[in-house]
């Protein structure tokens, strides 16, 4: 099932302060007496790259406050869910952190310890959309698909005004799309998939129109960084990328701007949740909560682009203005990523075989 953005996201990120100048509160957490957990060591495993970075950064006042210590590494959402697996009973993380579409098989497969209010109270200042019923886990930001352009070959006039215009041969060389290994390549699909009235079962109508755009392909990025390398030296001019690592990126200086299509686009969460079986369920969900925390969501926000998921948290004019706005966001989808998730598989294969090996 798809929903669309304009019946449920577009207006809790407006009602909930995102797009409008609204006072930042106070956060619950600084008001809480914290509790001494005498050194304890939490094992929290990370997103990559610049939001690894940004989770490392923060970590000191998280330990100061709560006389804990935060060990700390980064792993792909892919290899996460694959090490849980393998490790089932004798995990290496208390904390782990992926993209949404991971969740949701992490808690189809058992492998997550819910979330309690009380552990977790901020869970209560979350939109509707950054909550799950059961609190398995819960989304402590949200990125949405863009088409991220090198503003010094592209003026916005060229800018490709629909997905499909990715196909213009204007194009040819110039455009990179994401691998297989890619959560990007799977709502590239999801994209064109909905626009064509196909289904989770018949993704024809995305493979029709990928199959169009596949000869403006210069290569397949399997990595942010690779992405933005080619980006910002010109050897790309349009790249299917990540709001947030776009974000990032223009905020260091980097040529590059967003677009998106008034047709919409899709969101995706970031996932963050306690390990099942850990022996450190309290320290665990304490971080969980510092997360949620407004001064952490603000700073996730003007830091890495990441749309907060906590309820009135104002967000830097410079990062909404690469975000998508009007019709772009009333037409943009939230998926059921359950959904998706228990076809991903055979998405991913025909992405592979009849897209990028051709």
């Amino acid at each position: 099932m798809v929903v669309t953005i304009n019946r449920r996201l577009a207006g809790m990120l407006i009602a909930g302060g995102l797009f409008a100048g609204v006072a930042l509160p106070q956060a619950a957490l600084a008001q809480e007496a914290p509790r001494d957990f005498k050194g304890e060591e939490l094992v929290v495993q990370t997103l990559t790259g610049t939001a690894g970075k940004f989770f490392r950064d923060i970590a000191e006042p998280f330990e100061k406050k709560y006389n804990a210590k935060l060990s700390m590494f980064e792993s792909l959402s892919s290899d996460t869910v694959a090490k849980m697996r393998a490790n089932a009973g004798n995990q290496e993380s208390d904390v782990w952190m992926v993209a949404e579409t991971w969740g949701t098989v992490l808690e189809k497969e058992g492998l997550l310890e819910p979330l309690s209010v009380k552990g977790v109270p901020a869970l209560e200042t979350l939109m509707p959309t950054g909550r799950r019923k059961n609190d398995a886990f819960m989304l402590m930001s949200l990125a949405a698909m863009n088409i991220t352009y090198n503003k010094d070959k592209l003026k916005p006039e060229d800018l490709p005004k629909t997905w499909a215009d990715l196909a213009d041969p204007k194009y040819k060389g110039r455009l990179i799309l994401p691998a297989a290994s890619s959560t990007f390549a799977v709502m590239l699909i999801e994209e064109f998939n909905n626009a064509g009235g196909g289904d989770v079962k018949n993704i024809d109508p995305a493979i029709s129109e990928l199959k169009k755009i596949a000869p403006n392909v210069m290569t397949y990025w399997t990595s942010f960084d690779q992405n933005f390398n080619l980006m910002n030296s010109g050897q790309a001019w349009l790249a299917v990328s990540s709001s947030d690592r776009t974000i990032d990126q223009a905020l260091k200086g980097a040529p590059v701007g967003a677009t998106y299509p008034a047709s919409g686009t899709v969101f995706i969460g970031n996932a963050v949740g306690v390990t099942k079986g850990t022996q450190k369920k309290d320290l665990a969900e304490a971080y969980v909560n510092y997360l949620l925390s407004p001064e952490v969501q603000k700073l996730m926000a003007d830091r890495i682009g990441q749309i907060p998921t906590v309820k009135d948290i104002e967000v830097s004019q410079n990062v909404r203005e690469l975000l998508p706005q009007g019709d772009a966001m009333k037409n943009s989808l939230s998926p059921d990523w359950g959904e998706i998730a228990a076809n991903q598989a055979q998405w991913v294969e025909r992405y592979t075989k009849e897209i990028v090996s051709k």
